[in-house]
Formats: structure tokens, sequence, C-alpha cells
């Protein structure tokens, strides 16, 4: 990463110990206090995304389906279902995640708790 330098305004390279690049992504520590400003909510939200995709990713499993055939079975695309396989449920919203579900023909039931940051999930068929 390049910051400017005081002494004559050509940039310099950042010290390697702030910032690490590693396969095209910067990585950065975060400090106690900077940790500490994570919004729980958004952690339980993707709590909540892990376990939708989970189960859906099984349900995919179970019936021996290529990306393609879940994709055309879903009326999804397949990149968005090799999301889901892959566990990258962050580009889905829980929304989208239950009308998957609802498609299978399952219901959900979710039980956040934010005292013990826990995730209940009832399925039902």
């Amino acid at each position: 990463m390049m910051v400017p330098n005081n002494d004559d305004d050509k940039p310099t390279e950042a010290p390697i110990s702030e910032n690490k690049k590693s396969s095209g992504a910067i990585h950065q520590k975060m400090s106690k206090s900077e940790l500490s400003t994570i919004n729980y909510d958004d952690v339980l939200v993707l709590r909540v995304k892990k376990e939708l995709g989970n189960i859906v990713k099984e349900l995919i499993k179970d019936k021996k389906w290529t990306q393609a055939q879940a994709a055309e079975y879903l009326g999804i695309n397949q990149p968005r279902v090799s999301d889901i396989v892959n566990g990258r449920v962050n580009r889905h919203s829980v929304d989208k995640l239950i009308e998957i579900l609802d498609i299978f023909g399952y219901s959900i039931n979710i039980i956040l708790s934010k005292e013990t940051e826990t995730v209940d999930l009832s399925i039902i068929k």
C-alpha cells in the first residue's frame, strides 16, 4: 500500500506489519478496541446464513444434483448455487435462503439469542 511521504510528497511503501497483501487481498490486524466495535447483530445474521446455506447444500447433495440441476430447480443461476455450496452465503440474503428452502418444501423457525450469541434453527417439512 502506498502512503504519502511528508519529506517530498512521493509515495512510499507502508510497513509490512500494518498491511499484508496475500493473493490479492489486504489483511489488517485489528486492535482490541476495533474488535469491540463489531456489530454482533451482523455476526448473528451471518451465523443464520451459514446454517441455512449448510441445509441447502445438504439438500442438493442428498438429491445428487449438479449445481446446474440445482440452479434450474431453484430458479437461480449456477454461480449462486456455487456460492451456497462453497459457503459464500454472504452473497445471499436470509430471505433468499429461506425462499430456497421453501422451494424444497421446508419451513424454518429461527431463534436468535443476543445474550448467548446463539442461533437455533428448526426445520419443518
